[in-house]
């Protein structure tokens, strides 16, 4: 069997279905085999998707936000995860609204307030005992939550003459958003904050 044969049946297969000892294990090895096969794909551990993705820099981020202990996070990011990957109908609109969707509940989560932009705000105060979040941070996160949220923004119905969202686009932003996430996590366990 060729191995872009054994790929498509990896492909289709729904891997929490199936009783692994060690689940981990198995994603390692389907992982290693698409390495040495030169995919353009992999398999997320924590929600045990294939994505075409194949830095092992940007899987392990995703990975580990994924694994943030906020369950709304969690549950945006796999969204947003399972949006990204679906080969038959991928919907990389809605993957970067989840995707934005799980850095402002982690930020609301944190300051307590009730949009995005009011988080960060507060997250940037350096009488904040919680996260001090630089002002540069801020500014980039409120950049790509207005890009969201514009007239012709993700976040809000189509139109006729909006553009689609492209894979590009949506892996972007889970990246991204992951990545902060992780930054944030790290930010909290420093000042001594349970999340």
């Amino acid at each position: 069997m060729r191995s872009g044969t054994k790929f498509m049946i990896l492909l289709n297969l729904e891997l929490k279905n199936y009783p692994f000892k060690n689940i981990n294990t198995f994603i390692d090895a389907i992982n290693n085999t698409l390495e040495e096969e030169n995919s353009a794909h992999r398999v997320i551990k924590s929600s045990q998707k294939i994505v075409p993705i194949t830095d092992q820099n940007e899987l392990n981020s995703i990975n580990d936000a994924i694994e943030h202990p906020l369950q709304e996070v969690q549950e945006h990011l796999k969204a947003a995860v399972e949006k990204l990957s679906d080969r038959e109908q991928p919907d990389y609109r809605n993957s970067v609204k989840e995707s934005i969707s799980a850095v402002e509940a982690l930020c609301k989560r944190l300051s307590g307030k009730a949009t995005l932009p009011d988080a960060l705000k507060e997250l940037t105060n350096t009488n904040n005992k919680n996260v001090n979040l630089h002002p540069a941070f801020k500014e980039a996160l409120n950049k790509l939550y207005g890009y969201t949220s514009d007239s012709s923004g993700i976040r809000h119905s189509l139109k006729e003459k909006d553009e689609p969202t492209s894979y590009s686009e949506a892996k972007y932003m889970l990246v991204v958003v992951s990545a902060f996430i992780n930054y944030i996590i790290s930010q909290s366990a420093e000042a001594g904050i349970e999340l």
